[in-house]
């Protein structure tokens, strides 16, 4: 993912896009090729994708939230 990641940060660069437009497309590209947006609530993903850049990741967080992993809920019988 981080080679897939770091390809799409360059092409985004040479687009012109500042970083906050750069985050926002990039999880909407990555949210769209796993057609879903759950890959967020896994800090890993986004870790591996986003650390090579971290102030578009900053902007990430600011955007969406920071990712965090769901708390799995034990319920007893």
């Amino acid at each position: 993912m981080a080679k897939a990641c770091s390809s799409g940060f360059a092409k985004l660069k040479a687009a012109g896009l500042d970083d906050v437009d750069s985050a926002i497309v990039m999880k909407s590209f990555i949210d769209e090729a796993r057609d879903d947006a759950d890959w967020y609530a896994n800090p890993a993903l986004v870790k591996s994708c986003f650390s090579q850049v971290p102030r578009i990741q900053k902007n990430l967080e600011l955007i969406y939230g920071p990712s965090v992993a769901p708390v799995k809920q034990v319920i007893e019988p």
